[in-house]
């Protein structure tokens, strides 16, 4: 199956590897029709992004004040080359990279039906985005598409289900277990007193991870083909601002540990 990760990319470092550290995917997608936009302040590490210039080069879209952003046209399917340069104050240059636009046909080859789970926090718990794929994917030319999930909160749409909890971190579909209390507990995140990818041992008291028991259990006894995974602002909670590395070695671990399984 496809992995499709929302915050932890393949990334590539500027060539330069200055403080910002100008961080960029290899390649950055979009459909036609379809908004997508490149925010200043997420591909730079500074608190203050107002204080430089972020310069975009590339034969579609726009630099706007905080964001490049491009609405693709049927004519633009195919790779674009993307640089971006950064400028301090005084106009001198601190940071350049590359990466490349691809847009996406907006009708799909496919013929085969695609079978989709989302795995999230609260962001996916809100159900959104979740409710913005399954529009999209309904749109005539993509093959016919089914959400998979056991959570189903009032701000979804028919037919859109998921695994989004609010407050969760990677390692709590690794291991969240509380056999005293199952299913859902009331309050507005919705969160799930066990991981739906974690079931009762033979005595009933611990947990055990059981990937396949979830797809036979809840998908029919079909792995999805793709698998968007979008968290990890919980995981931060807590790290010591002044020494994160431990921190963040651990969440990278546990976020490797949940991929590695799929």
């Amino acid at each position: 199956m496809n992995r499709i990760l929302s915050l932890f990319f393949v990334l590539t470092l500027s060539t330069f590897a200055g403080d910002l550290q100008l961080t960029l995917p290899p390649v950055v997608y979009a459909t036609p029709e379809v908004p997508m936009s490149i925010y200043h302040d997420n591909i730079v590490l500074t608190e203050t992004p107002e204080a430089y210039r972020f310069e975009f080069t590339c034969k579609l879209g726009k630099n706007e004040d905080r964001r490049w952003t491009v609405t693709p046209a049927d004519g633009d399917v195919g790779d674009h080359p993307l640089a971006i340069t950064v400028k301090d104050a005084k106009g001198k240059v601190v940071e350049q990279g590359k990466t490349t636009l691809h847009i996406s046909p907006r009708k799909s080859t496919a013929t085969k039906p695609l079978r989709l789970l989302i795995v999230g926090d609260s962001l996916t718990n809100a159900s959104f985005y979740p409710n913005e794929i399954a529009r999209l994917l309904a749109l005539p030319g993509n093959p016919k598409a089914a959400l998979l999930g056991t959570h189903k909160p009032s701000s979804a749409q028919p037919g859109v289900v998921h695994e989004g909890y609010g407050g969760w971190r990677w390692i709590d579909f690794l291991n969240k277990f509380a056999p005293e209390v199952p299913g859902v507990t009331a309050g507005p995140l919705a969160r799930k007193a066990t991981s739906p990818f974690v079931f009762p041992s033979a005595d009933g008291k611990t947990g055990v991870f059981d990937l396949q028991r979830y797809f036979k259990e809840h998908c029919d006894s079909q792995q999805p083909d793709v698998v968007t995974f979008l968290m990890g602002i919980n995981d931060c909670f807590g790290a010591d601002p002044n020494s994160p590395d431990a921190k963040i070695n651990e969440v990278l671990d546990n976020a490797d540990k949940l991929l590695a399984a799929f």
